[in-house]
């Protein structure tokens, strides 16, 4: 039990490293008809306070080649249609103009993986590669045991099972807004999962915490949590004979993996991790679990309330925003910014309709549909339109227009 104690303390410990400076990026966008004006500036948060830097692209572009000017740390650009890949993903700002007012989009993803079965298959993948890895090892160090074919099973069935499934919980939690707001919810998965299948004992929480304070005091080096990592999933059934012999201390586990690691880092088992905590948490930190933080606040100034947006919006200032979250790293499920809005033609609804009767959501409707009516189509519909003003039937009941 006090080994595998001591695996939560271990991912605490990074988890609690991650959480540092910071890039921060502020986006200001402004819908000005049919194009949107946007601005990006970017700077470090530290501990000390904010420290001014030339902004990084996340994309593949440099941002001098994306906007037009730049003053000071500040990037400006007009942009139809798509917009620029400066926050690693894509977005669009599209337009619809009728003679009732105008239907706008703005819709765009901030980084994160596009694809996301694709992420599932490589949890799997680089899970799978983990657990050979581990397996391979100890064919080195013990496969001549008459033990081995039971742990060579205990490997396959339950390691491999809960490889894949804490990578799965951090690949879920990758979206979080924050270093702490993704690892929290990872620990407390993992956590939940380490009491259901049998690996922690809750009511030993007072000991738990106790061991954290320890281990967080005495800034106990990586090697000894790898120790940890990998003896804690010993069978029980196993614990004896050459198995418990090989992980009796860690400074034996260590040297058979270190002689493991020289004769076959490059040879039949592939590439070798460099200690045991890589082969178990090393899916975890590639994956940039607790990699680069970068951190994005977002406003849209519209001047009308969307209809649908993703967004809070603040009346007094006639803007979306997207409050500060963390930019999702590429294999991690992707976040997304949405509005939809209207701008009704208030002169032209209140000469043919007597006031403003389309606007919103029957607005934006209209006008989709309006441009995808066809060439003759149009010409009857313009017809309707100037029969309008000389009926004031017709326009008090909109939703009988054909």
């Amino acid at each position: 039990m006090e080994i595998r104690r001591t695996i939560l303390v271990g991912f605490a410990t990074a988890a609690l490293a991650a959480c540092g400076d910071h890039t921060r990026y502020q986006v200001a966008m402004r819908a000005e008809g049919e194009e949107l004006v946007r601005s990006l500036t970017a700077w470090v948060e530290t501990a000390e306070g904010r420290m001014e830097i030339e902004v990084p692209a996340i994309g593949d572009r440099p941002l001098a080649e994306i906007y037009e000017t730049l003053e000071g740390a500040t990037y400006t650009g007009r942009f139809r249609g798509d917009l620029p890949e400066d926050l690693g993903g894509r977005g669009l700002y599209l337009c619809w103009p009728t003679e009732m007012g105008t239907a706008v989009l703005y819709a765009e993803r901030i980084q994160g993986r596009l694809d996301g079965w694709e992420g599932i298959e490589e949890i799997a993948r680089e899970s799978d590669r983990a657990a050979d890895q581990l397996g391979g090892w100890l064919r080195y160090a013990i496969g001549d045991a008459p033990e081995f074919p039971e742990i060579q099973g205990w490997i396959d069935e339950k390691l491999r099972r809960d490889l894949r499934n804490f990578a799965l919980y951090a690949h879920l939690a990758g979206g979080g807004n924050s270093p702490e707001e993704q690892v929290l919810p990872w620990l407390s998965l993992a956590a939940q999962y380490a009491v259901e299948r049998g690996y922690v004992d809750p009511h030993d929480l007072p000991r738990l915490y106790r061991i954290f304070q320890d281990i967080g005091e005495a800034k106990v080096e990586e090697e000894l949590v790898a120790y940890a990592v990998f003896a804690a999933w010993l069978p029980e059934d196993a614990r004896d004979g050459p198995f418990g012999e090989l992980f009796s201390s860690p400074t034996k586990a260590l040297a058979s993996f270190r002689a493991w690691h020289a004769k076959y880092a490059v040879g039949t088992e592939g590439d070798a991790p460099a200690t045991p905590f890589d082969a178990y948490a090393g899916l975890l930190l590639d994956w940039e679990f607790f990699g680069d933080d970068h951190r994005v606040d977002m406003e849209l100034a519209t001047g009308v309330e969307p209809f649908l947006t993703n967004g809070e919006w603040d009346d007094s200032a006639g803007t979306v925003r997207w409050p500060l979250e963390r930019i999702a790293g590429d294999r991690f499920p992707a976040t997304y910014r949405l509005a939809l809005w209207a701008e009704p033609a208030g002169a032209f609804q209140a000469a043919h309709l007597g006031g403003t009767v389309l606007a919103d959501e029957g607005l934006w409707e209209y006008a989709i549909w309006r441009h995808g009516l066809s060439p003759a189509e149009a010409e009857q519909w313009n017809g309707f339109l100037a029969a309008l003003a000389a009926d004031p039937g017709l326009a008090a009941a909109p939703d009988q227009w054909h």
